[in-house]
């Protein structure tokens, strides 16, 4: 099982909200495919992917914020 971390999203940026989750347990996904948004105090990113695969669990929901 591979996890999936957030990016570094620039300086500055220490932490993020979840606003929406794109993929579900069970999809399959390809890299560079989005599988959330996050926001900051300023914008939104979708956020890609960078492996293929099957997404197993899911260990964030909408609202967390993530570092």
């Amino acid at each position: 099982m591979t996890k999936i971390k957030l990016p570094e999203l620039g300086d500055g940026i220490n932490d993020v909200e979840i606003s929406d989750i794109l993929v579900q347990s069970g999809d399959s996904i390809k890299e560079d495919q989005a599988i959330i948004i996050v926001e900051t105090e300023k914008a939104s990113m979708e956020i890609p992917t960078e492996i293929s695969g099957i997404v197993d669990i899911i260990y964030i929901n909408v609202g967390d914020t993530i570092k």
